[in-house]
């Protein structure tokens, strides 16, 4: 009727994530020896610079957000780290490769603060955050939770990584990944 035509091509596919509570539990529970993010005044005033050029409308939903999570309300910069999908339903938006991986075998993930509370991904507020002091603090954080974790399933007792794995099964129910992108797709090639 209209002879239009379509042509597609699968280029990219993503599943959703599968949690485990076990990991982010275990990630959470080194906050005793991480200890809490601090932050010197001039990161609060460059805090304060970054959230006032942000539509009002999307720092209150964000600062509603946060306070769901536990996070005192009128916090700027949270010290400490938080699990945003323990589980259940999907909380916040985004797409991430972690969900493929999340498949595969068993996945912990942990939320640090490397923005203020209100920053979006995808601004320029985000990149300058991310590359100063208070993205850096961030992901040294992160990544002192990440170590410690590891520590602990690498030379503790496995009772954690033998609940992470029945967690995984269970959570699975038997559904085996396979890549959304078929085998004989293959990436774009400058020519």
């Amino acid at each position: 009727m209209t002879e239009t035509g379509v042509e597609w091509e699968i280029k990219a596919a993503a599943w959703d994530v599968l949690p485990n509570d076990t990991l982010n539990r275990l990630l959470l529970e080194q906050r005793h020896a991480a200890g809490e993010l601090s932050f010197s005044e001039e990161e609060e005033r460059w805090a304060k610079e970054l959230t006032d050029s942000l539509e009002p409308y999307a720092l209150e939903e964000s600062r509603r957000f946060y306070e769901s999570l536990g996070v005192p309300s009128g916090t700027r910069l949270p010290t400490g780290a938080c699990v945003f999908r323990p589980s259940g339903p999907p909380v916040g938006g985004g797409s991430t490769d972690l969900g493929d991986v999340s498949w595969i075998a068993p996945v912990g993930a942990v939320t640090t603060t490397c923005a203020p509370v209100g920053v979006q991904l995808h601004t320029w507020q985000a990149t300058a955050s991310f590359g100063s002091a208070i993205g850096l603090k961030g992901m040294h954080y992160a990544s002192k939770l990440l170590a410690s974790a590891a520590y602990e399933l690498i030379a503790g007792d496995g009772e954690a990584l033998a609940r992470a794995r029945e967690e995984f099964d269970r959570r699975r129910g038997g559904t085996k990944y396979s890549p959304g992108i078929p085998a004989e797709a293959a990436p774009p090639v400058p020519t």
